[in-house]
């Protein structure tokens, strides 16, 4: 039996309606943070890479992951928003960014899971400078297959690091957002902010400690390096 086949099974048991294709590669959209860790940690134990995917909006229309052993991860089914206090909301990574923000017609396709994991992209500076700092903690799965909270709030220095800083601009190598608690109250409404240190903090996508640095601590095994 073929390690795909084995994976395959394997995914069948956890939520075989969250399976969208099993060949040429697997494809799966959890409708759980808890479906999505064990689908996760089963792409490790059949050493599997992991790729995810938001809205597809960094993506081509014709885009297809022709790579071996490799599983895709959609954030699709991982939407809404969840009450916490009068203070704070946690929201799904698959929630659309635009449904976050008043006004907010230049993130038509954007999760707030791709927001996040995204490179800067200009016009996106008041977006981004009004959400980071609303970051009291991310949900993430790391590379051993395990669910971490990642303390905020988030700043877009890039001496100015919460433990959720080292996610922002990450493209999801790092692990994969699930959700992110943040303060209230909603929608949010842009400010205009000066973005010239948002775009020294984080045009090239790193923060002040290198990719390279973290990943022995995220993600040891390289499950998110496809």
């Amino acid at each position: 039996m073929s390690a795909q086949t084995e994976l395959t099974s394997q995914l069948r048991e956890i939520a075989e309606q969250s399976i969208l294709q099993e060949e040429p590669y697997p494809v799966v959209a959890p409708a759980s943070v808890e479906d999505a860790t064990a689908m996760i940690r089963a792409a490790r134990d059949h050493s599997f890479r992991v790729m995810v995917l938001g809205s597809g909006s960094s993506f081509p229309e014709d885009f297809s992951l022709h790579r071996s052993n490799v599983m895709a991860v959609l954030s699709v089914k991982l939407t809404g928003m969840e009450p916490l206090s009068p203070f704070t909301v946690r929201v799904y990574c698959g929630t659309p960014a635009a449904a976050l923000f008043e006004n907010a017609e230049n993130l038509p396709r954007r999760t707030l899971g791709g927001l996040l994991c995204s490179i800067y992209r200009s016009g996106e500076e008041s977006v981004l400078s009004n959400l980071w700092p609303r970051i009291r903690q991310l949900q993430v799965i790391t590379g051993l297959g395990e669910l971490h909270h990642l303390a905020g709030p988030a700043g877009f220095q890039a001496y100015d690091c919460g433990a959720a800083n080292v996610l922002l601009g990450s493209r999801g190598r790092l692990g994969m957002i699930t959700a992110a608690e943040l303060l209230c109250p909603f929608p949010i409404v842009e400010r205009n902010q000066d973005g010239d240190s948002l775009r020294a903090a984080y045009g090239s996508g790193e923060t002040s400690i290198s990719r390279t640095d973290l990943q022995p601590l995220f993600d040891s095994s390289g499950l998110f390096q496809w």
